[in-house]
């Protein structure tokens, strides 16, 4: 049941959507993913999806030109990856699952980090491709932004979204693309306006 795999997914969050060894957090990711399609475009994309002469992200991205969207899969697993962290209406129709058996579906950030001006403050991590990892920030940043720097593959390309709210709840969502092995993100007014 759907409430079951949900609960597999919030375990097992990090797992990648695209790859699939037959576990049950495979399940569970796609069955969510689905869910997450069928909120948003209603069953009729979903059978679009079956009837595409493709397969996989190539079958999504014909059903989404079927129903007149211009979409990518990566803008769709951005905005689903969003509605696993915040799964509310209230800000952007499309991060929320439109299924009341997952009204209170909302991951927890895989790692949390309290600033207290401290510069050069060193995390690592690994990831794959088509993996969302969920850091949290707030505190007190170095002077009047927040600055994260990280290295990858040069052959890669990171795709890094940065979710801010300010004093008043407020969120503003950026996405930027890096494809050098290595980038930085600042976000301008974290200790003053921008609480997190």
């Amino acid at each position: 049941n759907l409430e079951k795999r949900a609960q597999e997914f919030l375990q097992y969050q990090s797992e990648p959507l695209l790859e699939w060894s037959n576990q049950y957090s495979d399940y569970s990711a796609v069955a969510l993913f689905g869910e997450y399609l069928r909120g948003r475009f209603g069953q009729d994309f979903l059978k679009e999806i079956m009837r595409a002469d493709a397969v996989g992200v190539e079958s999504i991205e014909k059903a989404l030109r079927v129903f007149g969207n211009n979409e990518s899969f990566e803008s769709l697993f951005i905005d689903w990856t969003l509605a696993n962290l915040y799964n509310d209406a209230s800000g952007n129709a499309v991060y929320v699952y439109n299924n009341e058996n997952l009204k209170s579906l909302r991951l927890t950030p895989t790692l949390s980090v309290l600033l207290r001006g401290l510069s050069g403050t060193t995390l690592k991590d690994n990831f794959k491709e088509w993996t969302a990892n969920y850091y949290f920030f707030n505190g007190q940043a170095d002077g009047d932004y927040f600055r994260m720097s990280f290295s990858f593959p040069a052959k890669e390309l990171l795709r890094v979204v940065t979710v801010s709210q300010d004093t008043f709840g407020k969120k503003t969502i950026a996405t930027k693309d890096f494809s050098t092995g290595n980038g930085i993100v600042s976000i301008p007014g974290f200790s003053r306006a921008v609480t997190s």
